[in-house]
């Protein structure tokens, strides 16, 4: 269980998102605007918690709660994942990311990055508190992210099934594992997103656990060519350099 949670987060590689404006925050932006623009430099833990204060006030100001909430949601996960690194603290945003998203889906129950980012963090403060509460809400993680692929199957860069495709790789087959299903849910994710490498690396990293080596090379090589990423894609980036390093292991073997 353990093992599925830390691949989770690998495979979101801190945030993996909707690509955001790239202009610099402006006095006359709204406050979910300013956050947005500070959310694409999230490679900087300062410019992320700048991207906190901004989503945090808009909530606190109630303008348009369900996009303030979900994308602070959002944005806490990534500062939690890529740049803090007390267990203590990481939970406590995880925690307060969580209960913003799920009084969001609550409140709205068609915003689907509210389910998506709501199952997202209570899986990340489930591995934080234990595999037994892991276990006790992976029904309702399951459910959210099911919920969040049918309202909204692109949010994140198709991450609703790239998840749902993790959980059933990662999970012991005794307690809903299945690999059949895993790939099936990957390449949903491709056939939406079909040039995003994030998508490719966690179909190749099944193929490879399972053995095939041949066909894991084939499936990589169809984003590795790209060369038209821009910096600011930081997870598709990330992902296209793992990939990169994962076929030279398998080619070597």
């Amino acid at each position: 269980m353990r093992r599925y949670l830390l691949y989770l987060l690998l495979l979101l590689h801190g945030c993996a998102l909707s690509r955001l404006p790239a202009s610099v925050p402006s006095a006359e932006s709204t406050l979910i605007k300013q956050g947005d623009e500070w959310f694409r430099f999230r490679e900087n833990e300062s410019s992320l918690r700048k991207t906190l204060f901004f989503y945090r006030k808009a909530l606190t100001q109630s303008q348009n709660q369900k996009e303030a909430s979900w994308k602070f949601a959002m944005a806490a996960q990534c500062l939690a994942a890529r740049h803090i690194k007390d267990e203590h603290s990481q939970k406590e945003l995880f925690l307060e990311a969580a209960t913003i998203a799920k009084r969001a889906a609550e409140q709205f129950p068609d915003c689907g990055p509210c389910h998506f980012w709501t199952a997202i963090n209570m899986a990340l403060y489930g591995q934080k508190v234990g595999a037994f509460k892991m276990l006790f809400t992976l029904g309702e993680i399951k459910e959210r992210l099911e919920k969040s692929a049918e309202l909204d199957p692109h949010h994140a860069l198709a991450g609703p099934y790239r998840v749902l495709g993790t959980i059933y790789q990662e999970l012991p087959g005794i307690i809903g594992g299945d690999s059949d299903k895993a790939a099936e849910y990957f390449e949903k994710a491709i056939s939406l997103l079909p040039q995003e490498p994030i998508n490719y690396l966690a179909l190749v990293k099944l193929l490879s656990d399972q053995g095939q080596k041949e066909k894991a090379l084939l499936t990589a090589q169809k984003v590795l060519s790209r060369t038209d990423l821009a910096l600011s894609e930081i997870e598709s980036v990330e992902a296209q350099q793992e990939l990169r390093t994962l076929v030279s292991s398998l080619a070597s073997e």
